[in-house]
């Protein structure tokens, strides 16, 4: 197996001291590090809020627990993923009253992430160093925040477990995926293959494969029981001119906040990153291109997407990488003013960016 261990010079911090001695407090700890994780994510919240989104999901859940759903066609992407209407259906079933189901199953999926990422962390899968500077410096906490009532902390769970190097949990972790967000697992598990093929010289086939044939059997059971539902690709296709007037003005502030800065950001503190030659890296920069695409040009709700896409094949990246230093030698002053920085980074979608820092630019409207 092929790793990038270039050396790493040693940053020690210039100025203050304050954030470099909390460091050394929380970090020799597991609970330290829990509590560290806690006080990165706060000042996200703090500052861009929380926002409950798409209202009339809960209804379209339960009255598929009744028997039946009047949905509109245009509103039908909101149900492709049959576990995600499963737990939603289930939880109405059960009582959960309607005003509270979003929040009920955006809670539970907030415990299995919590879950996932805590046995990645146990198992090795995952490095604590790449879970605080993902929760740090990605839209990891935001996306989260500001998407509540979506599936999305189930997703996440999910895209975490795809990319564990273990194979039969990561193969279970892409059909999972696919049965929660069709399109989007395809995508994100190709960046997985991508990082491996480049990487470690390896092709994940029976993962590639698996979670193709879950989508397209997702895709195929949804449109069998509720059908003449829209899909992504109509839904798209319906407001193309709107996506195209959404993308000249939002594609470069999103792909500066939502890919190019965090980007950096991660890699200050990770080290030198290697892409496995020239074959690695025009793999990596195809799936890259077509990601880039997907998430500034081809969506409204760009940040969150993504966030979404990458979160998988970001893993996997960073844990081919080098250690470089030890955490407890970064320039921790230099890690809190980029944290802080990091805030002016707002969600952006089709409304333009969300909460504290709007761009000076003229949302669309959709019809």
């Amino acid at each position: 197996m092929s790793r990038y261990t270039a050396p790493m010079a040693d940053r020690t911090d210039t100025s203050p001291a304050w954030p470099r001695a909390l460091a050394l407090r929380f970090l020799p700890t597991r609970g330290g590090r829990l509590a560290l994780l806690a006080l990165l994510a706060l000042p996200v919240v703090l500052v861009d809020g929380v926002r409950s989104m798409d209202a009339d999901l809960p209804g379209f859940l339960a009255g598929l627990a009744r028997g039946g759903a009047a949905v509109p066609a245009e509103r039908g992407f909101l149900l492709e993923g049959l576990l995600t209407d499963g737990v939603g259906a289930g939880l109405a079933r059960l009582g959960v009253p309607l005003g509270a189901l979003a929040l009920a199953w955006w809670g539970f999926g907030l415990l299995l992430l919590a879950a996932v990422l805590a046995l990645s962390l146990r198992r090795g899968e995952l490095a604590f160093r790449d879970l605080l500077l993902l929760v740090a410096f990605s839209h990891l906490v935001d996306t989260l925040a500001l998407w509540v009532g979506k599936f999305d902390p189930w997703l996440m769970a999910f895209l975490v477990l795809s990319a564990w190097r273990a194979p039969a949990p990561a193969l279970a972790g892409s059909v999972l995926a696919a049965a929660c967000h069709p399109i989007l697992a395809v995508l994100s598990t190709a960046g997985v293959v991508a990082v491996d093929f480049a990487l470690d010289r390896r092709i994940r086939w029976a993962q590639a494969v698996a979670v193709a044939v879950a989508a397209g059997a997702d895709l195929a059971v949804v449109h069998r029981v509720v059908p003449g539902l829209v899909d992504r690709t109509g839904y798209a296709e319906n407001l193309a001119t709107g996506l195209l007037h959404d993308a000249a003005l939002l594609a470069l502030p999103t792909l500066v906040s939502a890919a190019l800065v965090p980007f950096a950001l991660v890699r200050h503190f990770a080290g030198p990153f290697g892409y496995g030659g020239r074959q690695g890296a025009a793999a990596l920069a195809a799936w890259a291109g077509v990601v880039l695409f997907v998430g500034c040009v081809a969506t409204l709700d760009h940040t969150r997407v993504l966030c979404l896409l990458t979160l998988a094949p970001a893993l996997a990246f960073l844990r081919h990488q080098g250690r470089g230093c030890a955490m407890e030698r970064w320039d921790w002053g230099l890690f809190a003013l980029l944290l802080l920085c990091r805030l002016a980074l707002a969600q952006i979608d089709g409304d333009g960016a969300i909460a504290s820092t709007p761009y000076p630019l003229a949302p669309w409207s959709g019809p």
